[in-house]
């Protein structure tokens, strides 16, 4: 990120976000947590009819109910779904109306590196295609069972080797509850990108900022 752009970010930068920064050690993740919750606030701004100053997000966690952790809210516009993601230089949020969302990217990772957690975090069908000549499938897959898991509004659970997301069909649940989200690929060169609804084809807004 420029020095300009770097400015320019942080002018529209909630004081929330200012002090999350001060706790990161590396450049690169507090120019990837900037640009996300810069974007994500003149996302909302623009789609609300709002100043940039104004848009509040909040968080909310379905299962204790805590404001530090979960789905990002947005302040007085309970339709308005939102996510973010950003990851080594990279910064991804999505905002769709009326329906939940979520996004995640992960930094490409090699095949290798899924051995020991394969059976923990990946379906029977998942690992069988695995198996295949398809060094990234893993990362695709961490990625899109990220962004169902955001959609749901849970974080991550313990038992994500229930969480099927070979693309074709729908994502399923996993065993703490039923859940369906279809889940779709953002091309990205440095970085596998998912984002997944609860309905087939919404009215979906996706922002990549590098």
């Amino acid at each position: 990120m420029t020095d300009a752009a770097r400015r320019d970010f942080t002018r529209d930068a909630s004081g929330s976000t200012l002090r999350r920064l001060t706790a990161l050690r590396r450049p690169q993740d507090r120019d990837s947590v900037l640009a996300a919750h810069v974007t994500l606030r003149r996302l909302v701004a623009r789609i609300t009819g709002r100043r940039t100053a104004d848009v509040v997000i909040d968080r909310a966690c379905v299962r204790c109910g805590g404001d530090e952790h979960g789905r990002p809210l947005v302040r007085e516009s309970p339709g308005c779904f939102v996510s973010l993601a950003h990851a080594d230089g990279l910064a991804v949020v999505a905002l769709a109306e009326g329906v939940p969302v979520g996004v995640d990217a992960e930094p490409w990772r090699g095949a290798s590196s899924w051995a020991d957690i394969s059976p923990r975090v990946f379906s029977a069908a998942e690992r069988h295609a695995l198996s295949g000549d398809d060094p990234r499938l893993g990362t695709r897959l961490w990625s899109r069972k990220e962004a169902v898991v955001k959609c749901a509004g849970v974080g991550l659970v313990d038992n994500l080797n229930t969480v099927d997301v070979l693309l074709g069909s729908p994502a399923t649940g996993w065993s703490g509850g039923p859940y369906r989200a279809w889940v779709t690929d953002i091309p990205s060169d440095g970085h596998a990108v998912a984002v997944a609804t609860t309905v087939a084809a919404p009215d979906l807004q996706v922002t990549v900022a590098t």
